[in-house]
């Protein structure tokens, strides 16, 4: 074989290499991930994240440009290096992503408990509905809302992450991480005014209650986190996190 031809073939396969390793090592990762993570129900995200397609892209074309440099080299030696580079690059795109697909699918804890007040919010327009615009009573506020929206006996939605109260004051069947303010258990909505600033919900240590139950653990410890405080549903349906030092000037009537 001559020179020229060698040269021309090697050439073909580096160029195959670039153009066609990426490709087929972006489809399996991407397939690897569809099947290991089922899609997303709740808050975050219905497809892969960009971390892990981030991963897989820059481990296709890694490996794609040390497969091309090590065929360009033309002896058996470079030829058995880029195949193995080319099987290790399969085998991380198979086994890493999917793993980073979970890791990052974990949302922080106050953005689930926002997700939570949020449907427990829908729950309350709803139970308002079929009552005559009448809201549920505060005293038993999660019986009352069970039939609506996602909410169940033993649901997640009750129980907010960040809460860190030993589990025995939590395993009743309905126990909460929230707290409604007792002011609108059982008035009529048209009672509300300004409902974009009637506070409905928040975190608390009690079933029901006012400025004095709130439990403000979010955020704190640590030289770059936000101030301590409290997520809060307000009575239009919006949620929003609120410091500790501003919590006060919150109405939590109607």
């Amino acid at each position: 074989m001559s020179k020229t031809t060698e040269t021309s073939w090697v050439w073909w396969v580096r160029t195959g290499c670039i153009i066609v390793i990426p490709f087929w090592l972006v489809i399996l990762g991407l397939f690897s991930v569809m099947e290991a993570v089922p899609p997303h129900e709740g808050p975050g995200l219905s497809g892969p994240t960009e971390t892990s397609l981030g991963l897989i892209l820059a481990v296709a074309l890694l490996a794609a440009v040390l497969a091309a440099l090590l065929v360009a080299r033309n002896d058996w030696a470079g030829n058995s290096a880029a195949v193995l580079v080319v099987v290790g690059a399969g085998v991380l795109v198979v086994i890493a992503p999917p793993r980073v697909e979970k890791w990052s699918r974990k949302l922080p804890p106050t953005e689930v408990c926002l997700y939570n007040l949020v449907t427990l919010s829908t729950a309350w327009s709803m139970y308002a509905l079929d009552h005559d615009e009448q809201l549920p009573p505060a005293e038993y506020w999660p019986q009352s809302l069970l039939p609506y929206g996602a909410l169940s006996a033993h649901n997640s939605v009750l129980l907010c992450p960040a809460d860190i109260r030993p589990l025995q004051q939590k395993s009743d069947e309905l126990a909460t991480s929230y707290t409604m303010s007792d002011a609108f258990g059982g008035i009529h909505e048209e009672a509300i005014k300004d409902a974009h600033q009637a506070g409905v919900f928040f975190d608390g240590t009690k079933l029901h209650g006012r400025h004095e139950a709130a439990d403000f653990r979010h955020g704190g410890l640590g030289l770059l986190r936000r101030k301590p405080g409290t997520n809060i549903a307000y009575a239009d349906g919006h949620c929003e996190y609120v410091r500790q030092d501003d919590f006060l000037t919150v109405r939590l009537e109607p």
